[in-house]
């Protein structure tokens, strides 16, 4: 899809909406908006961006008893002005009636939802954590494997016992950041910026082993910072209008506003064969379509999971093939029954399995079971990657009243409606949260959902607003703003230390200082339960 990108210099007033000019009478826009009489405060243009695809209030400036239309098909407007909700990155325009008669011609930047975390299923397996801060910073903490915290360093080994900012090629901090994607080699992350006097909106910026830029061929080293990914060798072909990416191992995806999927890496989806695709290029279907309307992509294991605008499920790379093989194109998940498996609003992908939600809140799972990641009670494989319901914890029924799930290792996760967490899969790894008393490492799986310990490792953990899981290691942002960890030990708990014991529990993520902690606003994301339906 070709990004066109307008010149600020041809929108007056470079702010979300101004009338006739930047707060006052004069200036060309007098010719058609007649004398001014109304004076809004204008927009902030940078602060007020809306993203996309959720309905957001309009920020004050429209003068009271103002009607509103939409001019572009992109962008829909509530006619009393309270709110708008765009579908296409960029800017959108409207016209506005004052009561008066008079009209203007406002634009809305429309960006990128921004989400505080997105962990593939095999994130964290050198122990580190990238996440996105509540002002759109990508930081990072734990071990710097692969290059994984984007701080100029080639010491695979080095550690970062603090969240300290990921740094572009030019050695400031990655910023604007609404979504960071981390897999375990390589990074994305969707960024809005300018470049020279032009908004870039959704471009997406790698970093780690599967980097694409002119200097870093696949193949060819570390990319130590975030560099902007290329659709082709020319520099300035910049990939952008991207809503979501993934990272997975070495398969690499974004999904652009359009509904179309690029993937590039090893086994992006693009058709037979085992190579390795520099440049983003068309994800295609087993009938050799283009795959369309998608709405988000989730990595799991060197595999991608998307979700489709119509609540179907598709799925490609390593271990999604019936036969735990390569799944070189895109393919939909079915059920026990053959039919396609429908209605689901929110994915997410561990390691050679996968949990889709459904509009009833109920949880199904497909993959790999050999560590009761499918929540059946047992170990029994599931064959031919058919969705089964994840049972309750008492197994008499499908586990329900579930708002997001989360795909780790070998571990699986639930947020119920109450704000409570629950996990099952693999009893031999602390990600699952079991707390020390309850945990029997003797034992080699949890087939059944469990409550999630809270901090002091005794009741239910609580007051959760969003949960992540990654190859080793679980999280949970508490409506608070406090990052919950546990899991894997080392400085990738967070705990300011490199030896830190594995934790059974949640601990909080420590602040600079030690004393305090990592806090993050929810407020910040509107999408916390990454429902995209």
């Amino acid at each position: 899809m070709a990004i066109q990108i307008r010149p600020l210099a041809s929108l007056a007033a470079l702010v979300l909406l101004a009338l006739a000019g930047a707060g006052g009478c004069g200036g060309e826009s007098d010719k058609t908006c007649g004398p001014c009489s109304v004076d809004p405060t204008p927009w902030d243009y940078e602060r007020e961006a809306l993203q996309i695809g959720v309905r957001t209030a309009l920020p004050p400036g429209i003068p009271a008893g103002s009607r509103c239309e939409a001019t572009d098909p992109h962008l829909d407007v509530a006619s009393d002005c309270s709110t708008a909700l765009g579908s296409r990155l960029g800017q959108r325009h409207l016209t506005v009636t004052a009561a008066d008669g008079r009209r203007y011609s406002p634009a809305l930047r429309i960006v990128p939802q921004r989400q505080w975390a997105a962990l593939s299923g095999d994130a964290g397996s050198s122990g580190s954590t990238v996440l996105v801060a509540s002002r759109g910073r990508a930081l990072g903490w734990g071990t710097n494997g692969s290059g994984l915290l984007g701080r100029n360093s080639t010491d695979v080994n080095a550690v970062q016992l603090v969240a300290e900012p990921v740094m572009s090629y030019d050695q400031v901090p990655l910023e604007t950041v609404a979504q960071v994607a981390q897999g375990s080699v390589s990074a994305l992350a969707l960024v809005n910026h300018k470049v020279d006097r032009y908004f870039l909106e959704g471009a997406v910026w790698s970093w780690g082993a599967q980097a694409n830029s002119a200097s870093t061929l696949p193949g060819a080293g570390l990319q130590v910072t975030a560099v902007p990914v290329q659709r082709s060798a020319d520099p300035t072909d910049r990939l952008a209008g991207a809503v979501r990416a993934a990272a997975a191992g070495d398969a690499l995806a974004a999904v652009l506003d359009d509904g179309s999927v690029l993937g590039w890496g090893f086994h992006p989806g693009s058709g037979p064969g085992g190579v390795q695709v520099q440049f983003p290029r068309p994800v295609m279907t087993e009938t050799g379509a283009a795959l369309t309307d998608i709405l988000t992509v989730e990595g799991g294991s060197n595999s991608i999971v998307a979700l489709g605008a119509d609540g179907r499920v598709w799925v490609w790379g390593f271990g999604m093939a019936p036969d735990e093989g390569v799944q070189h194109q895109a393919r939909t998940i079915k059920t026990a029954g053959g039919a396609e498996l429908t209605g689901i609003v929110s994915i997410s992908a561990g390691s050679h399995f996968l949990l889709a939600l459904d509009e009833r809140g109920q949880v199904h799972a497909a993959g790999r079971n050999d560590l009761a990641q499918l929540g059946q009670g047992d170990t029994t494989a599931v064959p031919r990657w058919i969705a089964v319901p994840v049972l309750n914890p008492e197994g008499s029924g499908p586990l329900a009243d579930i708002i997001m799930v989360a795909a780790g290792g070998a571990v699986s996760l639930a947020l119920d409606r109450a704000g409570q967490v629950w996990s099952w899969g693999s009893a031999n790894v602390a990600a699952i949260g079991c707390g020390v008393s309850r945990c029997n490492r003797r034992a080699d799986v949890q087939a059944l959902p469990g409550p999630v310990v809270d901090e002091a490792g005794v009741g239910q953990l609580a007051n959760v607003v969003s949960i992540a899981a990654g190859h080793g290691h679980s999280l949970a942002l508490k409506a608070s703003g406090e990052v919950l960890i546990w899991g894997s030990a080392g400085a990738g708990l967070g705990q300011l230390t490199a030896d830190a014991p594995e934790s059974f529990h949640p601990v909080p993520v420590k602040g600079s200082f030690g004393i305090d902690m990592l806090r993050l606003d929810p407020a910040a994301y509107p999408n916390l339960t990454g429902r995209f339906r």
